[in-house]
This record gives structure tokens, sequence and C-alpha cells, in this order.
């Protein structure tokens, strides 16, 4: 599946998290990649961002993370991309594009990620 299909198949699913990512995209201007070979980080955002003002677990990011990839019909390989710890999105709240400092920055647009409470969030400052 070549990227752009991959998206395709995003924006044409209607469960939660897909809608939650394409909000992201679409509503706070994140610029997320959309790569199935590659799909760690962005899996572990859109389980995050699907959480809403709920947020998510600490401990259950990396479940979710999977069961998502399972849903696009994608493998996640590697000790990166199927970490058993959730550092995508610890990477996001120290590197996305709000940091000026960011080592490799993540672009959540106005969206901010954040550790709270052993919760993670993604919240639209817009919103």
């Amino acid at each position: 599946m070549t990227p752009e299909e991959f998206k395709i198949k995003i924006r044409d699913c209607k469960c939660n998290i897909c809608s939650s990512v394409i909000s992201l995209v679409d509503e706070a201007d994140a610029n997320l990649h959309f790569d199935p070979n590659r799909a760690g980080r962005f899996c572990e955002i859109a389980v995050v961002a699907a959480s809403g003002k709920n947020g998510l677990h600490k401990d259950d990011v990396v479940q979710a993370r999977r069961d998502y990839a399972e849903h696009l019909g994608i493998q996640l390989s590697g000790s990166t991309q199927n970490s058993d710890e959730p550092i995508h999105i610890k990477h996001a709240i120290e590197n996305s594009n709000h940091n000026p400092k960011a080592r490799e920055p993540i672009n959540l647009g106005s969206a901010y990620a954040k550790l709270e409470d052993n919760r993670f969030y993604i919240t639209d400052v817009t919103q």
C-alpha cells in the first residue's frame, strides 16, 4: 500500500480513531506522515488523539497502537515502530513544533501533546 492509498483508507474509515486523526490533520493542521511502512508514530499519535479529554493511560498506549495498526491492516515491525513502551507519544511531547529546541520535530499544528496524571493527551488549543 502506498502512502497515498494509506491516507485514503484512513480518510474513508469512519471509526473513532481514524476520524480523530483526520481531525487533527484537517482542523489542527498537524503534518503527520501517512506511511504504512513506518506507522508506529502515526498509530500512537492517532490513538492518543482519539482518547480526547479523557486521555489514554500510559499503560494502555502500546496495546492501543498495536490494535489500531491491526485495524488498518498493517504490520509494525522493529524495536522502534513496535516498541514495548509509548516512545512515540513521549517523543511528540518533547519534540513538537511548539518546542524551538525540538530534535526531529513532530508538527502537531495547533495541537499539543502532554502527559498528566499518567495519562497522555493531544489537545488542540483552538477548540
